[in-house]
């Protein structure tokens, strides 16, 4: 497989506010879950990311343990995968911003306890 270009977001607040507003569940743990990663970033989010109590308290504030994850256009399901799978993450919901981007996968890092693990 070939060199995979991405690019990782911590997920502020007000990134929220500009993106899909669709609520969804919030991610279950299991492991087929896990393996779950579309081949498009999803057009929704779960009620917990507005949750105050889902946001670091530090300034700005960020979504706790979740980290967006934007595909380079033409990376194939398996690559996406494979990133997801290697930060030991699930999709946990995103966001599509128009159709000439590939959108915004929000990414849950259940096991995370600081950005070192990136």
């Amino acid at each position: 497989m070939g060199e995979v270009a991405i690019r990782i977001l911590i997920l502020l607040g007000a990134a929220l506010q500009s993106g899909c507003s669709n609520p969804g569940r919030a991610p279950q743990t299991s492991p087929a879950h896990e393996a779950a990663v579309p081949a498009v970033a999803p057009d929704t989010t779960p009620s917990w990311f507005y949750d105050d109590s889902s946001y670091t308290s530090s300034s700005p504030k960020n979504l706790k343990r979740v980290i967006g994850i934007e595909f380079h256009k033409g990376a194939d399901l398996a690559a996406r995968k494979q990133v997801v799978r290697s930060l030991g993450g699930q999709v946990a919901g995103g966001w599509r911003f128009s159709p000439t981007r590939e959108g915004l996968y929000a990414v849950l890092l259940p096991r995370a306890q600081s950005l070192s693990v990136l």
